[in-house]
């Protein structure tokens, strides 16, 4: 259980740097569409430029979300992986103080 615990916790902590960077990546890219959009027809065409900023912001606050949940798939690991170190590790060695 405690290299389960360990890779639970690699793949939650991957997942939660992960997607919000992929959502910061698909605002970029996302924005400089609709500032493409913008460029080519002007203000003379909102509802194109606001389904682009719509599809944007969706993006980035879907990244935003599964890295919340990637999160907390990290945090059960850890409690997993230091469960059973916990488990496996023995006792500490009493020591006794200087007699008086």
């Amino acid at each position: 259980m405690k290299k389960a615990g360990f890779w639970i916790m690699i793949a939650g902590g991957s997942v939660a740097l992960g997607a919000p960077l992929a959502g910061l990546l698909t605002t970029f890219f996302g924005m400089s569409r609709g500032y493409a959009v913008l460029n080519e027809a002007g203000v003379s065409d909102p509802r194109s430029l606001a389904e682009i900023i719509g599809h944007t912001l969706m993006a980035a606050t879907s990244g935003l979300f599964v890295g919340g949940l990637g999160l907390v798939v990290f945090i059960v690991g850890l409690i997993f992986w230091l469960a059973a170190r916990s488990a496996s590790t023995p006792p500490p060695i009493p020591v006794d103080g200087p007699q008086s």
